[in-house]
């Protein structure tokens, strides 16, 4: 047998994302590993860069990842002194990119993007925008 027969979910949006979705995430931890970082690692830095002094709890309504997974990634990037966490009052700390978290963010956004540009190179700048614009669409349906 040659090919797998996939038939109909060739036309399901939810079995065409999942696909695309696996194969990207593939792609972007490879980029990533000479960072020794995964995809929910880079954007939790990125989250955190972009937002200096963001809660845990404002990080998992954003990454849409479970609190216990946000505290063993928050606390694996904290004991890599890549982020840091500052008490805002007596119950709750905002999170910092370290000068090493900064650094290492830098380079690995750098390479993100590059592989972005990769990936997009089949693409006109209309065909990505309107890919982007109908994903987002989709996600906000939802």
């Amino acid at each position: 047998m040659n090919e797998v027969d996939k038939g109909f979910l060739k036309g399901m949006t939810g079995y065409c994302l999942k696909n695309a979705y696996h194969k990207l995430i593939d792609h972007a931890e490879a980029g990533l590993e000479e960072y020794d970082l995964k995809v929910p690692e880079f954007s939790i830095l990125a989250v955190v860069q972009l937002n200096p002094g963001i809660t845990q709890s404002k990080l998992i309504d954003n990454l849409y990842v479970t609190r216990s997974t946000a505290s063993e990634l928050v606390e694996k990037l904290v004991n890599r002194k890549l982020i840091i966490r500052k008490a805002i009052n007596r119950k709750s700390h905002g999170l910092e990119l370290t000068k090493k978290g900064d650094k290492l963010f830098e380079e690995a956004h750098k390479k993100a993007e590059r592989s972005e540009q990769k990936l997009n190179q089949n693409f006109t700048g209309k065909e990505i925008k309107e890919l982007n614009s109908l994903l987002l669409k989709l996600a906000d349906c939802l």
